[in-house]
């Protein structure tokens, strides 16, 4: 699936929907891969989507750079 978002608020709120709608633990697991240019929304997707499952930790983005 792809999709465009216009705003970080959208994003994050797409993140929220998706979780929203996923079958629940008898529907088994999923595996979601996010691909995307550094600063694509990748965190902000993520941080909606653990929102919505109840996280309230911080969310970091794991990009990071080699030397």
């Amino acid at each position: 699936m792809q999709t465009h978002t216009n705003t970080a608020q959208d994003t994050e709120d797409f993140g929220w929907q998706l979780a929203c709608a996923r079958p629940g633990e008898a529907g088994g697991f999923a595996v979601l891969y996010l691909a995307g240019e550094l600063g694509a929304g990748k965190t902000t997707f993520a941080r909606g989507f653990l929102r919505a499952l109840g996280v309230r930790d911080l969310i970091r983005s794991p990009t990071y750079t080699l030397l």
